[in-house]
């Protein structure tokens, strides 16, 4: 199933990549289980996604963004150095790539972790400037939710048909379509 190509990725990275190769990492952050970092995770792409705007972020961006998410997390807040370094080099899903700056691995994760959060929410962001920031994501939530039909649906005919849409847009949106459909095809 097309969630579960993603899925699987994602828990490889965070708890899987490990245990396989018989690393056993200590944590400050025992009880921040593994589903709670992929949820911190989401959180944390989608913010950096569609607040932000990028794919390539600071270590103030990151302070920022983190600080939003400590109370839902309930993460220590002054500890935002401690929590960012231990989940970069405990899981490999971001890491540092210059000085003070940050990326996912892999574009692909950062779509597919803001998609998780898009599905999780219940509802598709109706915002147009937001829309036009996560086309990939918007249409991997499609092929990662439950009924894709229906999600489609609500997408097509309840959010954008109310909006006067880009092309570039509708692009993006069925060309990562596609290629998330083909690839849990394999």
């Amino acid at each position: 199933k097309p969630k579960s190509v993603y899925s699987l990725v994602v828990q490889l990275l965070l708890k899987e990549w490990n245990e396989s190769r018989g690393i056993k990492r200590t944590s400050k952050y025992a009880s921040f289980e593994v589903d709670r970092k992929e949820e911190f995770l989401y959180n944390l792409a989608f913010l950096l996604t569609v607040k932000y705007n990028v794919i390539r972020f600071d270590k103030a961006v990151l302070k920022e963004v983190y600080k939003t998410l400590t109370k839902s997390f309930n993460l220590p807040e002054n500890e935002v150095e401690i929590v960012l370094d231990e989940l970069e080099s405990h899981n490999g899903l971001f890491v540092q790539s210059g000085f003070e700056t940050y990326e996912f691995s892999h574009l692909s994760l950062q779509e597919y972790l803001t998609a998780k959060y898009i599905v999780s929410i219940g509802t598709i962001p109706t915002q147009l400037n937001i829309l036009e920031r996560i086309p990939a994501s918007l249409s991997i939530a499609t092929v990662i939710s439950a009924n894709q039909t229906e999600y489609f649906y609500n997408f097509a005919f309840n959010t954008i048909s109310k909006m006067i849409i880009r092309t570039q847009f509708l692009n993006s949106y069925f060309a990562q379509f596609r290629i998330s459909y083909d690839l849990c095809k394999l």
